[in-house]
């Protein structure tokens, strides 16, 4: 899951433009470089595992978490919304990575269906993706992102939970606490999602706002 604006429509359109992007993105990315340019951006650039032959499946998962380290690193030192956004990428693109080409596949499918509006299609998909690769936090994590937009938040929030015990620093995750339960009416805790959410990503679009909105809240709440 991720943060948008609050309402589910247009959460459901821009989650819709963000998976399509992505499906356009190699999900072979291994081993980037970080180079600086004239304009201060950062451009990451991907190569795939061809790059580096030979490497078991336990080496290929140690040279992903490590790369994860680097990139979240970079993502919670980023100085501006750009840079930000590119690093963002980068981890969206490994976060993508199963480890299997069935489950790569399944993936891509369910991403297809979601944005295409067939929920139970994409439910059913990923159903087949946690059973066959429960340690893959993304699988969990787009079928939170399907039970959410079916308003079935209890069904959500567990499959969260598993994302989180594979991935601590999910920030799509963690803002899905914040939106269910802002849904909800649980705005305090709502608040402290969106806060966490920012701590790990501090340009995560729309925590900001939604952090804004929630504090006037409970402001006049008088809490």
């Amino acid at each position: 899951m991720h943060v948008f604006t609050h309402t589910r429509k247009t959460i459901r359109r821009a989650l819709s433009r963000r998976l399509g992007l992505l499906l356009l993105l190699p999900l072979a990315a291994l081993v980037y470089s970080v180079t600086a340019k004239a304009s201060g951006a950062n451009v990451i650039q991907v190569q795939s595992d061809e790059s580096t032959p030979g490497l078991t499946a336990e080496e290929s998962q140690d040279r992903q978490e490590y790369l994860l380290d680097d990139l979240f690193l970079r993502l919670k030192s980023a100085d501006d919304e750009r840079n930000a956004q590119v690093i963002e990428q980068a981890v969206w693109q490994m976060w993508l990575r199963s480890g299997s080409d069935t489950v790569d596949l399944l993936m891509q499918q369910s991403i297809q269906a979601l944005n295409a509006d067939e929920m139970d299609d994409a439910l059913r998909i990923l159903d087949a993706i946690v059973e066959l690769a429960p340690g893959f936090a993304e699988g969990w994590n787009k079928r939170a992102t399907v039970y959410y937009l079916m308003d079935r938040y209890d069904e959500s929030m567990r499959d969260i939970v598993r994302v989180l015990e594979i991935e601590p620093r999910h920030f799509g995750a963690i803002s899905g606490i914040g939106l269910i339960r802002r849904q909800l009416g649980d705005v305090q805790q709502a608040l402290a999602a969106f806060r966490q959410a920012l701590e790990i990503h501090p340009f995560l679009p729309g925590a900001q706002q939604a952090i804004d909105e929630l504090s006037e809240e409970v402001e006049g709440q008088g809490i």
